[in-house]
């Protein structure tokens, strides 16, 4: 991991590898960090249960679902199912990437967010 002058700025894609070993160990002792274990497990089952498919078609909101095109969590053919139930839903997906896409292409995401964005702007934003 290279220097960083003091108050630089960083991007969350240099500290992924971190974020992910500090995630596992959270899932593998919870108490470690002040997390309840049962309430941990809860959450995650509720994971399990939490469906919007009822409600998803009523989005009148401009949507952008940006999937990794890898992703083994949210499979593609889930994401392309919640950008054709949406009305008129953005669908963008980052190749190649998984289930943390904004980060692994962090400037692919930057791009495809920017020009939703100005595609939904009342006026031009300036860059």
């Amino acid at each position: 991991c290279e220097q960083r002058a003091a108050g630089e700025a960083r991007h969350p894609v240099d500290d992924q590898q971190h974020l992910v070993a500090q995630q596992r160990l959270i899932l593998e002792r919870p108490q470690d960090f002040g997390v309840e274990p049962g309430v941990l497990a809860r959450g995650m089952l509720a994971m399990f249960k939490f469906n919007e498919s009822s409600s998803i078609g009523n989005i009148a909101v401009p949507v952008l679902v940006v999937p990794g095109d890898r992703d083994p969590v949210l499979r593609p053919y889930a994401s392309e199912h919640i950008g054709s139930v949406i009305p008129g839903a953005t669908l963008v997906a980052l190749a190649p990437a998984k289930h943390m896409g904004l980060m692994e292409r962090h400037a692919e995401f930057d791009a495809v967010i920017a020009r939703f964005i100005d595609s939904h702007a009342p006026i031009p934003v300036r860059r």
